[in-house]
Protein backbone atom coordinates (compact mmCIF):
# COMPACT_ATOMS: atom_id res chain seq x y z
CA UNK A 1 0.00 0.00 0.00
CA UNK A 2 1.23 3.54 -0.51
CA UNK A 3 -0.09 6.70 1.67
CA UNK A 4 -0.06 10.15 1.27
CA UNK A 5 -1.89 13.20 0.67
CA UNK A 6 -3.65 13.14 -2.31
CA UNK A 7 -3.64 16.83 -3.69
CA UNK A 8 -0.07 18.46 -2.10
CA UNK A 9 2.32 19.02 -4.62
CA UNK A 10 5.89 17.89 -4.52
CA UNK A 11 8.13 19.53 -4.46
CA UNK A 12 5.74 21.71 -2.68
CA UNK A 13 6.29 24.78 -5.41
CA UNK A 14 6.19 22.16 -7.56
CA UNK A 15 2.81 20.82 -10.47
CA UNK A 16 2.97 16.88 -9.89
CA UNK A 17 0.49 15.61 -6.99
CA UNK A 18 1.07 13.24 -4.45
CA UNK A 19 -1.51 11.26 -5.98
CA UNK A 20 0.31 11.69 -9.63
CA UNK A 21 3.32 10.38 -7.75
CA UNK A 22 2.00 7.32 -5.89
CA UNK A 23 0.28 6.21 -9.71
CA UNK A 24 3.34 6.16 -11.31
CA UNK A 25 5.15 4.56 -8.36
CA UNK A 26 2.37 1.77 -8.02
CA UNK A 27 3.03 1.20 -12.23
CA UNK A 28 6.24 0.53 -11.50
CA UNK A 29 5.99 -1.65 -8.53
CA UNK A 30 3.79 -3.73 -10.43
CA UNK A 31 5.94 -4.34 -13.29
CA UNK A 32 9.01 -5.46 -11.22
CA UNK A 33 9.64 -8.75 -11.25
CA UNK A 34 11.20 -11.30 -9.08
CA UNK A 35 12.46 -14.28 -10.86
CA UNK A 36 10.59 -13.62 -13.74
CA UNK A 37 7.74 -12.89 -12.07
CA UNK A 38 5.41 -10.08 -11.28
CA UNK A 39 5.40 -10.02 -7.75
CA UNK A 40 3.60 -6.99 -5.93
CA UNK A 41 0.53 -5.22 -6.10
CA UNK A 42 0.29 -2.23 -4.73
CA UNK A 43 -3.03 -0.33 -3.33
CA UNK A 44 -3.88 2.92 -3.38
CA UNK A 45 -7.25 4.93 -2.56
CA UNK A 46 -7.31 6.25 -6.01
CA UNK A 47 -8.05 2.93 -7.71
CA UNK A 48 -10.20 1.65 -5.19
CA UNK A 49 -14.05 1.16 -5.68
CA UNK A 50 -16.57 2.17 -3.26
CA UNK A 51 -17.07 -0.36 -0.66
CA UNK A 52 -21.06 -1.07 0.13
CA UNK A 53 -23.14 -0.61 3.59
CA UNK A 54 -21.92 1.58 6.00
CA UNK A 55 -17.91 1.79 5.12
CA UNK A 56 -16.74 5.18 4.39
CA UNK A 57 -13.63 6.09 2.77
CA UNK A 58 -11.62 6.25 6.45
CA UNK A 59 -12.70 2.78 7.06
CA UNK A 60 -11.54 1.36 3.74
CA UNK A 61 -8.20 2.79 4.26
CA UNK A 62 -7.92 1.83 7.58
CA UNK A 63 -8.53 -1.41 6.83
CA UNK A 64 -5.83 -1.63 3.42
CA UNK A 65 -3.37 -0.59 6.34
CA UNK A 66 -4.29 -3.55 8.43
CA UNK A 67 -4.82 -5.97 5.22
CA UNK A 68 -1.37 -4.64 3.21
CA UNK A 69 2.33 -6.62 3.78
CA UNK A 70 4.25 -3.40 2.99
CA UNK A 71 2.95 0.20 4.43
CA UNK A 72 4.81 2.90 2.25
CA UNK A 73 4.15 6.14 3.82
CA UNK A 74 5.05 9.37 1.82
CA UNK A 75 4.54 11.60 4.33
CA UNK A 76 5.06 15.68 4.23
CA UNK A 77 3.85 16.18 7.55
CA UNK A 78 0.17 17.16 6.59
CA UNK A 79 -2.15 14.99 8.59
CA UNK A 80 -5.31 14.91 6.41
CA UNK A 81 -8.40 15.22 6.41
CA UNK A 82 -10.32 14.50 9.62
CA UNK A 83 -13.94 13.38 10.43
CA UNK A 84 -14.36 16.81 12.92
CA UNK A 85 -12.08 19.68 14.46
CA UNK A 86 -9.68 18.01 16.80
CA UNK A 87 -9.62 14.74 14.96
CA UNK A 88 -6.35 12.59 13.88
CA UNK A 89 -5.88 13.11 10.07
CA UNK A 90 -6.44 10.13 7.92
CA UNK A 91 -2.49 10.22 6.70
CA UNK A 92 -1.33 10.13 10.31
CA UNK A 93 -4.13 7.12 11.58
CA UNK A 94 -2.89 5.30 8.59
CA UNK A 95 0.65 5.36 9.77
CA UNK A 96 -0.46 5.19 13.29
CA UNK A 97 -2.24 1.84 12.56
CA UNK A 98 0.83 0.54 10.49
CA UNK A 99 2.57 1.09 13.54
CA UNK A 100 0.68 -0.27 16.30
CA UNK A 101 -0.31 -3.66 14.44
CA UNK A 102 2.91 -4.62 12.18
CA UNK A 103 5.82 -2.27 12.58
CA UNK A 104 7.84 -4.31 10.23
CA UNK A 105 5.86 -3.18 7.43
CA UNK A 106 5.93 -0.14 7.21
CA UNK A 107 8.65 2.41 5.54
CA UNK A 108 8.74 6.37 6.01
CA UNK A 109 9.69 8.49 3.13
CA UNK A 110 9.31 12.04 4.57
CA UNK A 111 9.42 14.86 2.28
CA UNK A 112 9.96 18.46 3.74
CA UNK A 113 7.52 19.94 5.89
CA UNK A 114 4.07 21.48 5.12
CA UNK A 115 4.29 25.35 7.47
CA UNK A 116 1.90 24.96 10.22
CA UNK A 117 -0.91 26.64 10.17
CA UNK A 118 -2.97 28.10 12.72
CA UNK A 119 -6.21 26.55 11.99
CA UNK A 120 -7.67 23.09 12.62
CA UNK A 121 -5.64 21.51 9.97
CA UNK A 122 -2.52 22.80 11.25
CA UNK A 123 -3.27 21.69 14.79
CA UNK A 124 -3.77 18.07 13.16
CA UNK A 125 -0.22 18.56 11.50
Amino acid sequence: MLSSRCNDKFPASGATSLSDIRRELKTEIEAMEIAGRKSFEVWINEETDPQGGTWDSWDVCIEAVKDCDILIVISNGNAGWANSSGDLGICHAEMMTGLSTAPAKVRLIALDNLAITKDDAGKRN
